[in-house]
């Protein structure tokens, strides 16, 4: 009627409701949807009190409180005098067409995401293969051309070059397949010896460290954690090799392990950090890591742009976050959260 009371209603519109059709007569169409829909309600009401027809998108609210997406074409009832009597509605139930539409926009985003990403990925790799493979081709045809003619020592020189640039690739490499099987390898979720993790990486690590006179400084991390121990194990390399490579000098790291910060570590996290003393991050830098495949400093690094991107994929596929506090002049703590619930044991993580 005039006041948006229901006077009729067939069997279809009640099962849209999820209402008996007695249940909906004498109700006002305001108790079925929600305060801010309403009012889309009423500015249409007003368009049929002028003799015209209207059709709108309403968000309405089932009997157990369930959302539902309907459009309602709606033809005023005006009597010969031209007075407005009501309106005779009709309910199209599009909840399951809008839920494939969002969906459909949403995977279209992700591709979107996936291809910007791909394009910042390819030339990272294209710039870090280019460079070692010209190195190994330049000092290959010194070789080839001048062998007979060249000294002892330079001919060593030559070959040492070219093997640290192929022990450079190949690190570009393992990192490719890295990449690929957390994009696709289902792994158990155990719980990690957090310990033995971090002292295999240092362990790795032990000739860069040496060659940097680093001091690394373990703090207590005897906190529960679960997740997949080869991926955390690299996830530690990566962020120790870093805090080295951009330490100060000497390079002062610090390790530890939290679960009492509540602005940083989520309800059922265990928060894992390495802290630098190197010269710090801008805010602008911040923006960039683990979201492209970014250098921050190429030419003090002899790193290459995947290792933080591989990180940040590793601990979210684990159910954790990834991320990072500096300052400069102050250093940088980079850190990784993972769950502590011992459920999570049982569980695998999802193929995405």
């Amino acid at each position: 009627d005039k006041n948006e009371m229901f006077t009729f209603v067939n069997q279809a519109a009640a099962d849209i409701l999820g209402f008996t059709k007695d249940e909906m007569i004498g109700k006002n169409l305001k108790e079925f949807t929600t305060p801010e829909m309403y009012q889309q309600v009423l500015k249409e009401t007003s368009v049929r009190k002028k003799g015209g027809s209207s059709r709108y998108e309403l968000t309405i609210l089932r009997k157990n409180r369930e959302q539902r997406i309907i459009i309602v074409t709606a033809t005023p009832k005006i009597s010969k005098d031209g007075i407005y009597k009501g309106a005779f509605g009709i309910f199209h139930d599009i909840t399951g067409r809008k839920q494939t539409e969002e969906a459909l926009q949403l995977h279209a985003l992700q591709l979107q995401e996936h291809n910007k990403e791909l394009d910042a990925f390819s030339h990272t790799v294209a710039h870090d293969l280019k460079n070692p493979l010209g190195n190994i081709i330049g000092f290959s045809e010194l070789l080839i051309e001048e062998y007979a003619e060249l000294p002892q020592d330079k001919i060593k020189e030559y070959i040492v070059a070219i093997n640290k640039s192929g022990s450079k690739m190949q690190q570009i490499i393992d990192s490719l397949l890295l990449l690929a099987n957390v994009r696709k390898t289902e792994t158990p979720i155990k719980e990690l010896n957090m310990g033995d993790i971090i002292a295999e990486s240092i362990k790795r690590l032990t000739p860069l460290i040496e060659k940097s006179n680093a001091e690394i400084i373990l703090h207590d991390i005897r906190t529960p954690a679960f997740g997949y121990e080869p991926w955390i194990e690299e996830v530690w390399t990566n962020y120790l090799s870093n805090a080295i490579k951009y330490g100060g000098i000497p390079p002062h790291i610090e390790i530890g392990a939290d679960t009492g910060k509540p602005e940083n570590v989520h309800k059922g996290m265990s928060r894992f950090w390495v802290r630098d003393n190197g010269p710090g991050i801008s805010a602008k830098n911040q923006k960039l890591l683990f979201k492209k495949f970014e250098r921050l400093d190429q030419v003090k690094t002899e790193g290459h742009g995947l290792g933080l991107s591989i990180v940040r994929r590793i601990i979210e596929k684990l159910g954790g976050q990834v991320g990072l506090e500096s300052e400069i002049g102050k250093g940088s703590l980079f850190y990784f959260t993972l769950p502590y619930n011992s459920k999570a044991e049982e569980k695998t993580t999802d193929k995405t």
